[in-house]
Parts: structure tokens; sequence; C-alpha cells
């Protein structure tokens, strides 16, 4: 994870919320409705859990591309901690879940302006979800035209994956992207995507 993205992150020193468990977001205005979030924000916290989100509408994206999106939700360890030692009763559960899932479907389909060097461009929203596992940060993406059903089964999957995950003994950024069935997901180093976006714009300079 980027130092630009740990500053979003709902633990990082001066934006720690009261409550242990914590959920942050990072959205750029007009894409979601304000009521949503609020919305999202009462129901986590009647689950004991701080909402909190962050609009970057107008800021520096220089850490944002094309591998990291826009829109992002940062789990505490707190909560995948919990989840992984079975902590996390039912009911918390399904309103994490359904919390993930009402963000998703309220960005899917909306497109944002990114601006480049040589251009700017309308691109479609996606989002990320990122969690941190001992020394492994865990960034899945979220992207596609695809059903709520579909939706529901990949939040769960992420979940799964938490509880199959084996850290790794030096630190690592895994980007976790869906396989052709988009019934599972699949880790990614981010080093390795950075080596393909370098020959990727090498080639294109050519």
């Amino acid at each position: 994870m980027t130092n630009s993205e740990k500053s979003l992150s709902p633990t990082t020193e001066g934006h720690t919320p009261q409550k242990q468990r914590a959920i942050g977001f990072r959205y750029i205005s007009g894409v979601v409705d304000k009521a949503v979030l609020d919305q999202i924000a009462s129901r986590l916290s009647e689950q004991d859990i701080s909402f909190k989100s962050f609009d970057m509408s107008g800021q520096p994206q220089a850490s944002i591309n094309a591998l990291l999106s826009s829109f992002a939700l940062f789990l505490s360890s707190d909560i995948t901690n919990a989840y992984m030692l079975g902590l996390l009763t039912n009911a918390t559960y399904d309103v994490l879940r359904n919390s993930l899932l009402g963000l998703w479907t309220s960005i899917k389909g909306k497109k944002v302006t990114q601006v480049t060097a040589h251009c700017s461009k309308k691109v479609p929203v996606s989002l990320d979800i990122n969690m941190t596992v001992g020394n492994d940060s865990l960034t899945f993406k979220l992207d596609g035209d695809v059903s709520e059903e579909v939706q529901r089964v990949l939040i769960d999957r992420i979940f799964d994956f938490l509880k199959s995950h084996r850290e790794s003994k030096q630190p690592q950024h895994l980007i976790l992207f869906t396989d052709k069935t988009k019934t599972a997901w699949n880790p990614v180093p981010f080093e390795t995507l950075i080596q393909r976006e370098f020959e990727k714009h090498n080639k294109a300079s050519l």
C-alpha cells in the first residue's frame, strides 16, 4: 500500500476513529450519492463499525492510476482479524457484505474523467477493496457490469480468500482480479503489474 493510500486508511493517525473496527472510503463526489454513504454509515454503526469517507475531488491524484482506483475501501485489520478468528457475528457479516455490495452497486456503470499527461478521457468507475493480512496488503478489484448475484458471490469469495491466504515472510502487495468465470480471485504481485505497465508504455512509445 502506498503512502497516499495509508493516509486514507481509517487507522492512520489523524483519522483514527473511536471504534477499532473501521472502514475508510475514498471517492470522488458527484458519483456516489451522499444519502447512500449516510445510510451505510448508519447501518455499520449499529454493528460497532465506524465508516469514514474521504472526498478526493480536486485533490492531486498522482498515485492513482490504471492499477489503483480513485474509489477505494480500506478495511481495518480489526475487521479482517475478527473474521478470520470467527469473531464476527452473522448479523455483522451480513451488514458488512451488504454495505460493500451497496457501494459497488451505487457506482456500477458510472464514469469519471481520467486526466493524463497527454489527454483526458472518460473511464468506467471501478472499486478497490483493501485489506491487510499480516505482512500482506491485498487489493481486490471490483469492476465489470455483473449481476447482483455475481457481486454477492465475489464479495463472499473475498472473505473466503482471507481464510485460505498464507501470509508471506516478506511484505508484499497483491492485486486480485476475478477469473474468467467471475467466481474466484487471482492474485498478482503489484510489482509484476508495474513491470507490465512499464513494458506497455515502452512499446507504445516506439
